[in-house]
């Protein structure tokens, strides 16, 4: 979905799916950002910085192993009265050349399973490049689910992860591009 404010073309918004599929929940995001697709590839590979840029984060520790790049994300979350915090240690692949960063979680803790990846793509209009298509796609499993209707919040936690997740990318990357003074269109 595209917004417009008369001709001009703005970002947003965030969209996200949470599905349950074999056992585990498949989340599933994506935005048109207005900005250049090298200045959001870099926001989401400044491992170290994140914390500044998304609201979910309090600290993120990076190190390397072998040829590994692991990064450990201090985290929290909230849900109307409800707020908890958890640590994710995986290990992140980077591609520039197709800006994709996949991520795989390495030790389970307050989630067995946490794996998907970043796309990020020129966003086309009448054959000019207007922005980024962003693309978050997630498997997550949390060590314990509640069972019932209260498996229903856990489905929303983290579907409003991935949307504050983007929409904090999208402001960032407006503004990064603004202070460039470059435009996106090539």
């Amino acid at each position: 979905m595209t917004c417009r404010l008369g001709n001009e073309i703005m970002s947003g918004p965030a969209e996200v799916s949470v599905h349950r599929k074999n056992g585990y929940f498949e989340v599933k995001g994506h935005m048109n950002m207005i900005v250049d697709p090298d200045i959001t590839y870099d926001i989401l590979t400044d491992h170290e910085n994140n914390p500044q840029i998304f609201k979910t984060l309090s600290k993120v520790e990076v190190e390397y192993k072998d040829d590994m790049k692991l990064v450990t994300q201090h985290a929290h979350w909230n849900l109307m009265f409800w707020s908890g915090n958890f640590d994710i240690k995986m290990k992140v692949e980077e591609d520039r050349s197709n800006r994709k960063v996949a991520f795989k979680l390495t030790e389970p803790g307050f989630l067995k399973l946490f794996n998907g990846h970043w796309g990020i793509e020129p966003w086309m209009q009448e054959g000019k490049q207007v922005g980024s298509k962003v693309v978050v796609t997630q498997e997550v499993l949390p060590s314990i689910l509640p069972p019932g209707p209260l498996g229903g919040y856990v489905s929303r936690i983290m579907g409003n992860q991935v949307k504050a997740a983007l929409q904090d990318l999208s402001v960032e990357a407006e503004r990064l591009q603004l202070c460039k003074g470059s435009s996106v269109a090539k």
